[in-house]
């Protein structure tokens, strides 16, 4: 793993020493949040509510009318970082570890249980036009200017990106089998009845494996673009400042990532619902005849 950043033509997963939450003294079930981008102002004041340790205050801290540059939704989230860290509500690692992270849910279309698994670790950053990391969607400016500063201000990455990757021969389930059947260190329950439950991988045999696997795949980005880019961005910012040349290593350069492969049985597409609102010269008979001539129309 000691390739330089100018030699890579693969993707470089590596583990991380995570800061995490002590389950000794919180109700994991308690602190746990949806992805930010999903949460609206009631969800988000029930989280509040919830618990003073909810992650919700790091991922999406609330806006206050007397918010300043230097006392806004981004510095709070700061200090609730460094004063959990602190009182030891959240603590890091010893040892740099990969995670194994199991989400079993009930198929909201058929009710039928599935499990999803997923590998928690840090992937090196790299440009899209490289075609290691492969993406789907543009970003919106907004969206990165507000990562962007969170990231920016907190120094730490809250919220993994969603990423997938093809392993049909299906090594990385026999090179986590062993772990698999360990006790979870962490499990808990969220509001929509899902499971999570995160195994940590230590072994160093296990880990390199996991590194040359991921070695030979593309990376595709399922959900996180504006994760992602933001901290690209970023981490090409800092190199620069510094001046840090190609070569160096940057732990700004890693992008905390969840990987799933394309084959997990627990990894199902449900479908996107949108109204489209009537506009000036709209006939809805006309605009389905014309959305037949791209779509399967029903």
């Amino acid at each position: 793993m000691s390739q330089t950043s100018t030699e890579k033509k693969s993707a470089d997963f590596r583990p991380l020493q995570a800061w995490r939450y002590n389950p000794e003294k919180v109700a994991l079930s308690d602190v746990i949040a949806p992805p930010y981008d999903v949460i609206y102002p009631p969800e988000q004041e029930a989280l509040y509510k919830r618990s003073p340790h909810n992650c919700v205050r790091l991922i999406l801290n609330k806006i206050e009318e007397t918010d300043t540059e230097t006392n806004s939704r981004y510095t709070r989230a700061k200090k609730f970082f460094q004063d959990w860290q602190s009182s030891g509500y959240v603590i890091q690692e010893t040892v740099p570890a990969f995670y194994l992270y199991c989400q079993t849910y009930q198929n909201p279309a058929t009710g039928q249980k599935l499990e999803r698994t997923a590998i928690l670790g840090r992937l090196h950053l790299e440009s899209f036009d490289k075609g290691i990391v492969v993406p789907h969607e543009k970003t919106l400016s907004q969206a990165r200017a507000d990562q962007r500063q969170l990231l920016e201000t907190a120094e730490a990455s809250f919220s993994p990106v969603f990423g997938l990757y093809d392993d049909p021969q299906k090594e990385m389930t026999a090179a986590v089998k062993s772990v698999t059947a360990e006790k979870a260190l962490f499990e808990a329950v969220d509001d929509h009845q899902v499971k999570h439950e995160i195994r940590p991988i230590t072994d160093p045999k296990t880990i390199e494996t996991i590194h040359q696997i991921i070695a030979k795949r593309h990376i595709y980005i399922a959900d996180g673009h504006h994760r992602y880019q933001t901290a690209l961005e970023y981490s090409q910012d800092v190199r620069k400042k510094k001046n840090i040349s190609e070569t160096q290593e940057l732990g700004s350069a890693f992008v905390l990532i969840a990987l799933v492969e394309f084959h997990d049985p627990g990894l199902i597409l449900m479908p996107t619902h949108r109204l489209v609102q009537p506009y000036p010269g709209f006939e809805g008979a006309k605009s389905v005849e014309k959305l037949k001539e791209f779509f399967k129309v029903e």
